[in-house]
């Protein structure tokens, strides 16, 4: 399956939540799209990880964001009737921020579920509000769609905060 390249564009983290703050690392961001389908949850972890070991983070903070942000695209795929998908990272000042963009096609605004023992599924949103220091969602740069997002706070050695 072909990644889909999008230009590289600077997020705006209001609508999404309070910004990152410097605490004087560079930031860095990557973007990129992928179709929408299975196949694309392994792509994306494996991106993203290639990404955040190349930044410099430490495993349990890049082990972190590669479990909520694999949870985001699952989530992304099986309820939003799209087909591609967004993924942006952003690491600055001791955040390491996910976000998944999709097309928003399905009718559920995503929350966090308390599914009983047997439920096969509804935990990845309550997966990523225990791993996260806040998430949330909003309206796509564009408006045509949404992004659920994820902050990761983590030390100035690369560790978890």
């Amino acid at each position: 399956m072909a990644l889909l390249p999008l230009p590289h564009q600077a997020m705006g983290f209001a609508a999404q939540g309070p910004a990152p703050r410097s605490q004087g690392s560079a930031p860095r961001s990557e973007e990129f799209g992928l179709p929408a389908g299975a196949a694309c949850v392994a792509q994306a972890r494996c991106l993203v990880g290639t990404l955040l070991a190349g930044w410099g983070l430490a495993d349990e903070p890049a082990d972190d964001a590669i479990l909520v942000l694999s949870e985001l695209v699952t989530n992304a795929i099986a309820h939003s009737g799209g087909s591609r998908i967004t993924c942006r990272v952003h690491v600055l000042g001791g955040r390491v921020r996910i976000e998944v963009e999709d097309e928003r096609r399905g009718a559920s605004v995503p929350a966090v579920r308390e599914p009983d023992v047997d439920d096969q599924g509804g935990r990845g949103l309550l997966l990523v509000s225990r791993l996260s220091d806040a998430w949330g969602v909003g309206e796509a740069p564009d408006g045509k769609g949404r992004v659920v997002w994820a902050d990761l706070q983590y030390s100035g050695n690369g560790a978890r905060a």
